[in-house]
C-alpha cells in the first residue's frame, strides 16, 4: 500500500463528497503506480458498479487474499448480473505482481500530521504578520503600540528585578481605574520629562485636600524616586504580564532595519508559497496516462 500524496487528497475528496476530485487524484495516483491494489480499489468503488467493476477485478488481481478486496468484489458481483471479465490471460501477463514495489515515494504517516503541519505555518504566518504590524506602527507612532488598551513595554533598566528583567516586555493597562493602592506597579510620566516614562510600586498613598498623591519606588532601587505623582501622571497599570527577553526583538522591528527584514521573511514565504502552487498546478495540468484497465476496455470494444 503506497501513501502517496495524491492518494492523500483523494481520501480527503472522498471525507467532501467531491467525487470528481477523487476520481482525477486517484487516476493520477494508478498512472504513476499501477501496482498499488488500494488506488484500484477506491477508484472503482466511486464509479456505478458497470464501470467501476474492471478498476475492482484490477485491485483483485494485484491483491487477491486482501480482505477489503475480497469484499469489494463480491459486493459488486451482487450488483451486476453476470459479470462478464474483462481481464484476458494475456492481460493478466501484463499486470504487475502482487509483490511488485513501485518506486519509493513520500511516506505519509498520517492524515492528521498535514493539518498539524498546516496549523504551525497558520501559527507562524499569524505571528508574523502581527509583529510586522507591531513594529510598523511603532515606527510610525515613534511610541509604544497599544492593543486593546494594552500598551506594550519594553523594560530598558532594571530597577524593577527580579519582578520582571531588562529585556523583557511587560503589559500596561492603560484603562485601569484611578483608585490605586499601596504595592500596585504603575507606569507614569515623569514630571521632570513628560516624554520618560516610568514602571515603579507605589510605596504609600497621601490624599491631602480632596487631592491624591502617590509615592513610588523601584524594587531594586535603594531610594524611592524624589517627586509625588498625581493621578494625572498615570498612564496605566501593570497587568502581571511579562515576557523576558522579547524586548530585544522588539527593539530591532520598531527600527528601519527590522521592518525591512519582517517585510523580506514575509515577501520570501510568498514566493516559496506561489512557487509551490505552480508546481501543483503544472502537475495537475499534466496528460493523465489511461489505467491499464481503461485501455484493455477500450480494445475489447
Amino acid at each position: 500500500m503506497i501513501q502517496s500524496y495524491l492518494l492523500v487528497k483523494a481520501k480527503f475528496a472522498i471525507k467532501r463528497d467531491d467525487r470528481s476530485s477523487a476520481c482525477r487524484h486517484l487516476h493520477r495516483h494508478i498512472s504513476r503506480y499501477p501496482g498499488d491494489y488500494e488506488g484500484w480499489l477506491l477508484l472503482g468503488g466511486l464509479l456505478r458498479p458497470e464501470d467501476g467493476y474492471k478498476y475492482i477485478q484490477k485491485a483483485q488481481l494485484l491483491a487477491p487474499e486482501n480482505e477489503a478486496v475480497i469484499d469489494a468484489v463480491n459486493w459488486i458481483e451482487n450488483k451486476i448480473p453476470n459479470p462478464k471479465p474483462i481481464h484476458t490471460k494475456q492481460d493478466a501477463a501484463k499486470i504487475p505482481a502482487k509483490n511488485h514495489q513501485p518506486e519509493p515515494v513520500e511516506q505519509i504517516s498520517s492524515p492528521y500530521l498535514i493539518w498539524a503541519s498546516r496549523g504551525i505555518l497558520l501559527l507562524f504566518l499569524f505571528l508574523l504578520a502581527a509583529l510586522f504590524t507591531v513594529g510598523l506602527l511603532s515606527f510610525i507612532q515613534g511610541t509604544e503600540p497599544t492593543i486593546l488598551g494594552r500598551k506594550l513595554i519594553i523594560v530598558t533598566s532594571g530597577s524593577m528585578e527580579p519582578v520582571f528583567e531588562t529585556g523583557s516586555i511587560i503589559l500596561i493597562n492603560t484603562r485601569a481605574n484611578n483608585n490605586f493602592q499601596e504595592g500596585d506597579i504603575i507606569m507614569y510620566r515623569s514630571p521632570e520629562n513628560p516624554h520618560t516614562n516610568i514602571t515603579h510600586r507605589i510605596i504609600d498613598v497621601m490624599d491631602e485636600e480632596g487631592v491624591t498623591s502617590y509615592r513610588t519606588k523601584g524594587d531594586n532601587n535603594t531610594y524611592e524616586d524624589p517627586l509625588l505623582i498625581s493621578n494625572q501622571h498615570i498612564v496605566g497599570e501593570y497587568t502581571n504580564i511579562t515576557i523576558p527577553r522579547l524586548g530585544y526583538f522588539f527593539s530591532f522591528i520598531r527600527t528601519r532595519n527590522g521592518i525591512i527584514t519582517l517585510a523580506m521573511l514575509f515577501g520570501f514565504y510568498l514566493v516559496i508559497s506561489q512557487a509551490f502552487k505552480i508546481k501543483e498546478y503544472l502537475l495537475e495540468s499534466e496528460p493523465e496516462q489511461k489505467p491499464v484497465a481503461s485501455i484493455n476496455a477500450e480494445n475489447e470494444a
